[in-house]
């Protein structure tokens, strides 16, 4: 879950708004380390998808900072890395 779903309709219909969220639920510097794509955004047509994200550049890196350094010093498997990282950096994925 480092994607999460979000949707105009929850008052979430700019980047600045997604912004003003990560620092409602606590991020520091409202670092939003998911990459959010808007529900109402997605289309498919064929074999082709479409849909509008929103990624803060500054932070959707750090999880996966984190991550390449546990794997690096062979301290954790990938999974229990994301799992530990997620956790403690409170990263929930699905729809907000």
């Amino acid at each position: 879950g480092r994607i999460f779903v979000t949707s105009g309709k929850d008052g979430k219909s700019s980047t600045a708004q997604l912004m003003d969220y990560a620092r409602e639920i606590g991020r520091n510097r409202g670092d939003l380390y998911e990459i959010a794509v808007w529900e109402e955004s997605v289309k498919a047509s064929g074999n082709r998808l479409n849909y509008v994200q929103a990624v803060h550049q500054e932070s959707d890196v750090v999880p996966e900072n984190v991550d390449a350094i546990r794997a690096m010093l062979e301290l954790a498997d990938r999974e229990d890395s994301i799992s530990r990282t997620d956790r403690f950096l409170g990263i929930k994925g699905g729809m907000h």
